[in-house]
Formats: C-alpha cells, structure tokens, sequence
C-alpha cells in the first residue's frame, strides 16, 4: 500500500464519520432542514402547492442538505429549485447561508 492509498483510505473513514455524525435518528430533521421547509410552508400559493409539496418531500429525505444529500451541490439545487418557482428571496436566503447544515 502506497503512502497516497493510506491517505485516500483516511479521508474516506473521515468524510464518512463526518457524514454519519449528521445522521439524526428516524423521524428527527436538522435545524436547517426545519428552516427550510418552514419557510416553504410560508411560500405556499394555490398555483405553487404541489411544487412545494415536493420540495418539502425531497428536504425530509436530505435532498438539500450539505453532507447527507447525494447530490454535489445540494444548496445550488436548492437556489435553482428556488428560482424556478420565483421565489427569489428564499434564494437569496439559500445563497446567505440560511439553509446550511448546522
């Protein structure tokens, strides 16, 4: 084993204690997770419900969160999914930080 494999190896069991110290038992959401779909909530309009049904759906499931999502740039997503629905200040809030994990 080369020194570089060790070190791949290390930050590998690192992330993944990282990722797992975020990981909250069955039915409990992070403070960022419960900021975001509170906010939602309050975005809520008869033309946009079904949208911020979803979006609310994919956060419970760590969709838009920094360490547990699967995604690359789970915020990104989030500014985007945001923007689609013109909801530009809950963008902007993403874009601040609002959102991140905790």
């Amino acid at each position: 084993m080369t020194h570089t494999d060790i070190t791949d190896a290390w930050l590998k069991a690192k992330v993944e204690d990282i990722v797992e110290s975020y990981r909250l038992p069955e039915g409990e959401v992070h403070a960022c997770t419960s900021r975001l779909i509170a906010d939602l909530e309050d975005a809520r309009t008869e033309k946009n419900t079904r949208y911020i049904d979803a979006m609310i759906a994919r956060a419970n499931k760590h969709y838009y969160h920094d360490f547990l999502s699967e995604l690359p740039g789970p915020i990104m997503q989030l500014v985007e999914d945001l923007q689609a629905l013109n909801l530009g200040e809950l963008a902007k809030s993403a874009m601040e930080g609002r959102y991140d994990a905790d």
